[in-house]
């Protein structure tokens, strides 16, 4: 099975890794893949990182590890990123898909597009996250993953700070986003 991972990714950090790790530790799933969000419905405004410097990032998070691949299907498509549209795309180019979301997308999951549709289309995988003990619906599967407490807000503040982020991101991470000057002020 490929599983899709979609997010802003804004930076992607030890976070969003380490949790699909375990996941590969506890389920058949051949791949995941990073989906890095246009525009998302749930989000206001903008994101802070062009799509080319999010993928960028994700390129090099996930160098050398064969269980991770990226698209660019929802930045190429534009527009608002829904996810219904993107599990029918995946879901034309291979067999059997699932859906990886956290369990703060639990008490929204009902608000999103189509989400009966979803549920038929996919497996939905749902990752453990701090402070969030949203009702399972019927259909999905909790994974029991390890909680890392890192969000991209607070990389993006520890920046704009001057604090170190190099232990909450994959190795080539912030020297990127230092390189760039991404999410300075």
């Amino acid at each position: 099975m490929i599983c899709i991972f979609g997010g802003s990714f804004d930076p992607i950090h030890l976070g969003h890794i380490i949790p699909l790790k375990d996941l590969q530790d506890y389920f058949d799933i051949k791949k995941v893949i990073f989906v890095p969000a246009n525009i998302s419905p749930f989000k206001e405004g903008r994101n802070f990182a062009s799509s080319e410097h999010r993928i960028n990032m994700i390129k090099i998070s996930i160098k050398g590890d064969e269980f991770f691949d990226v698209s660019d299907y929802e930045i190429k498509k534009g527009g608002v990123s829904y996810t219904i549209d993107t599990l029918r795309y995946f879901k034309s180019e291979y067999n059997k898909i699932g859906l990886i979301i956290g369990e703060d997308n639990l008490k929204d999951f009902r608000k999103w597009k189509e989400w009966e549709e979803i549920l038929k289309l996919s497996k939905v995988f749902v990752l453990r996250r701090k402070g969030y003990k949203g009702k399972i619906i019927e259909g999905m599967i909790p994974v029991n993953s390890r909680i890392i407490e890192i969000s991209s807000s607070e990389i993006r503040e520890r920046i704009i700070s001057g604090k170190e982020i190099r232990h909450l991101v994959k190795e080539g991470v912030a020297e990127y986003i230092y390189k760039n000057r991404l999410y300075h002020p």
